[in-house]
């Protein structure tokens, strides 16, 4: 059975005109999309500034006057802005406030139809091609239930293909350094990744929650598991720092599933073994398709094992000057890198392209 499978496509259509191109030819049991499908809800800085601040100002506010507040979770205080937002603005309660909330909603109203108009984009170029697929949110993404891709959404749901489980869980945790939030989605549109500390000091974790109920033969996420795959390198101090879900983190050192495929970090491609309770398993990162990167799935259909991943890369892409006609070279997908497990369990990878320049 071969899956293959894209993350991080950040609305780079012309890779994913080359990744349909590949998957049209080569006819795999499943297509997976997973996650962060969109780039940015806003390049405008005026806009991200007027956000900002018009967010700030109504958290502020809801902190003070709305009691329900002090009873959210972390991940829920920023997604409620919305709601306090028309509130305030079919409520009136003096006009200035009034004004700032209408302003408020127009600009989030704005970068929601931007996202929107990429899905649409998404949708129909897998319609062209004759694909159909599966996906789930990532980080930078709204809830998908709300767009034009509803009917291909996979998040937290299972899949029985020819007796194989899949289960798919999307989103992530944010990533922040000091105030500063690196999304390019504002967080009220985005879909929660509910993983945090209680009042006790405890991990809750829906990720963690939801594959422990499933148990999956693969897992499709759009995080990593912490430690594993999931570095990223802090754009101040230069330095590789960890990411990752904990939650992930405890679930595959629990050897229920065998492989675990990602994305989120970019940095982090390539696939890494985890000697679990149960075995080993493989926890593999196929990079960003908006860099070039998808990966590809070989599982044995009577055992359910992974027999080996692969690493493609889209090559050679050639864009024609301004003024020039003819047809653009869209890039060819070139399989650079194997990895298999040896009957001694030992992850081995063999390099397929001799010219590629990094051993992944």
């Amino acid at each position: 059975m071969r899956i293959l499978y894209a993350s991080d496509m950040h609305g780079n259509f012309d890779k994913l005109e080359t990744f349909c191109q590949h998957a049209e030819q080569s006819k795999p049991d499943l297509i997976v999309l997973a996650g962060d499908l969109s780039d940015v809800a806003y390049k405008d800085q005026g806009l991200i500034q007027q956000h900002m601040e018009l967010s700030e100002i109504l958290f502020q506010y809801a902190l003070q006057y709305e009691p329900g507040m002090k009873r959210l979770k972390p991940h829920e205080f920023r997604r409620v802005l919305p709601i306090v937002a028309e509130k305030i603005y079919e409520k009136p309660m003096n006009k200035s406030l009034e004004q700032l909330a209408e302003k408020y909603l127009k600009i989030l109203d704005f970068f929601d139809g931007n996202m929107n108009i990429r899905y649409d984009l998404i949708g129909s170029m897998m319609k062209k091609h004759g694909l159909e697929f599966k996906t789930y949110p990532g980080n930078h993404d709204k809830d998908l239930q709300r767009t034009s891709l509803k009917d291909s959404n996979a998040h937290k749901r299972t899949l029985n293909l020819d007796g194989l489980l899949i289960s798919f869980f999307g989103s992530a945790n944010e990533i922040r350094y000091g105030d500063i939030v690196l999304m390019g989605t504002p967080a009220e549109l985005t879909m929660p990744f509910a993983e945090y500390l209680n009042q006790e000091g405890k991990l809750v974790s829906e990720v963690f929650n939801f594959l422990n109920k499933e148990k999956p033969d693969v897992a499709f996420t759009h995080a990593p598991p912490k430690g594993c795959r999931d570095f990223m390198i802090h754009p101040k101090t230069k330095q590789p720092v960890s990411k990752g879900s904990p939650g992930l983190e405890r679930y595959v050192h629990q050897g229920d599933t065998r492989l675990l495929c990602c994305g989120h970090m970019h940095e982090s491609v390539g696939a890494e073994k985890i000697d679990s309770e149960k075995g080993p398993v493989v926890v593999f990162n196929a990079g960003s398709l908006s860099d070039g990167f998808f990966g590809e799935l070989v599982i044995d259909e009577g055992s359910k094992k992974m027999d080996k991943v692969s690493l493609y890369k889209i090559k050679n892409r050639l864009i024609l000057p301004p003024g020039m006609t003819g047809s653009a070279d869209g890039g060819e997908a070139c399989k650079i890198i194997t990895y298999f497990l040896t009957p001694e369990n030992e992850l081995k990878k063999m390099k397929i392209d001799l010219e590629e320049k990094y051993d992944y």
